[in-house]
Formats: structure tokens, C-alpha cells, sequence
């Protein structure tokens, strides 16, 4: 009978320790898991804040060489947009993502957030200066009558302040484009299946490499 009972107790208690183990190794895969999905998640925002601002430059090309084109007035109450760092700003997890990259792809996201964008938007905030101050008179919106000569010099003020926001977006979009021949965990993703399992398969094309 105490046998029986010595059993029985060891049973339980090997029971016990066996579940202890157990539930130990599935709170450590699952703690694994939620922060490789994490740590994909916030590469691909990284991807797709550079995409975007890719995006936005080659947007601003196409929009201010047809203004200078047509030769229109300027628009005085047209706004500049600058290219988003938020990702790099807002958050310390970027930062501890990125170290775990390779060296050469560490040095290329972090020129291009601190130097490219940083120093492109430094100069976008000098022409949005620039054009407050050129263009006030420019636009015939304003309820101001503009003679022949100032037209010209508005439009001579106006071609040469979009000239430097093309300028601006081609940098920009160059520097982004490097970085994502070498970063692309979006592309990484689609062809590991262990991602796609965790994550899904849904991309933009022009991140899916495709």
C-alpha cells in the first residue's frame, strides 16, 4: 500500500514538474515567435516609410516639371512636403532592429535617415522660406494685379524653387533605392516559409520585388 502511494505521489509529482518544463518551453517559443513577428514587422514599416518617400519624390518630380513646363503662375498656397522620418524618430525599436542587421545595411538605413533625409529636409524647409517670402505677390489669387515684368520674375523665382525640390526628390529617391537593393525584408518574408506562415504573403509589388 505505501508503495503504491510512493507511486502514485512521484507519478504526481513528475506530472507536475513535467508540465512546469512544458508550459516553460512553449511561454519561450511563443515569446520567440511574437518577437520575430515583431521585429519583421517593424524592418517592413522601416521598408515601407523609404518606399514611400521613393514615391512621394518621384510624385513631386512629375507634378513640378509640368509646372515648369506650362510655365503657369506659381501657387502661392501650394505646400511642400517633407520626406517622413517618423519611424527613426518616434521609436527606439527601429534603432534596436537595425543593429541586428548586417553592417553594411546598418550604415546605409542610417546615412540615409540621418544625413539624406535629415539634410534634404533642412533644404525644404529653407525653399518653403524662400517661397513665402519670392511668391507672395505672385499669385493673382491673392486679389494682387501683376504686370508683365514681375510675371517674369515670378516664374524665374518659382521654376528655380521647384528646380531644387526636384533636385531634393531625385537625392532622396537615389539614396532610397540603394538601400533597398540591400534591405528588403518584405521580399525576405515572401520567401521564407516560416514567415509566411506567422505573417501571410500579402506585399506591395513594388516591395515583393516582383
Amino acid at each position: 500500500m505505501r508503495s503504491l502511494r510512493s507511486v502514485t505521489k512521484n507519478s504526481f509529482v513528475s506530472g507536475l514538474i513535467f508540465g512546469a518544463i512544458f508550459s516553460l518551453i512553449v511561454n519561450v517559443i511563443t515569446v520567440q515567435i511574437q518577437e520575430i513577428i515583431k521585429k519583421q514587422r517593424i524592418l517592413e514599416a522601416i521598408e515601407m516609410e523609404i518606399a514611400s518617400n521613393i514615391i512621394q519624390g518621384d510624385k513631386t518630380i512629375a507634378i513640378n516639371r509640368k509646372v515648369i513646363d506650362s510655365g503657369d503662375v506659381p501657387n502661392y498656397f501650394r505646400t511642400i512636403t517633407f520626406y517622413s522620418r517618423d519611424l527613426w524618430e518616434q521609436s527606439s525599436d527601429p534603432l534596436q532592429y537595425i543593429a541586428q542587421l548586417d553592417p553594411t545595411v546598418q550604415n546605409d538605413i542610417h546615412d540615409y535617415y540621418t544625413v539624406t533625409l535629415k539634410q534634404n529636409n533642412q533644404l525644404l524647409n529653407r525653399v518653403e522660406r524662400l517661397a513665402n517670402e519670392k511668391l507672395l505677390n505672385c499669385d493673382p489669387s491673392v486679389g494682387q494685379a501683376i504686370d508683365k515684368e514681375r510675371q517674369i520674375e515670378c516664374t524665374k523665382w518659382n521654376k528655380a524653387i521647384l528646380e531644387i525640390e526636384n533636385l531634393s526628390a531625385l537625392n532622396v529617391g537615389e539614396k532610397g533605392i540603394e538601400v533597398l537593393k540591400k534591405f528588403h525584408p518584405t521580399k525576405d518574408r515572401l520567401n521564407n516559409i516560416f514567415l509566411r506562415i506567422l505573417m501571410g504573403d500579402k506585399s506591395t509589388r513594388f516591395l515583393s520585388g516582383s
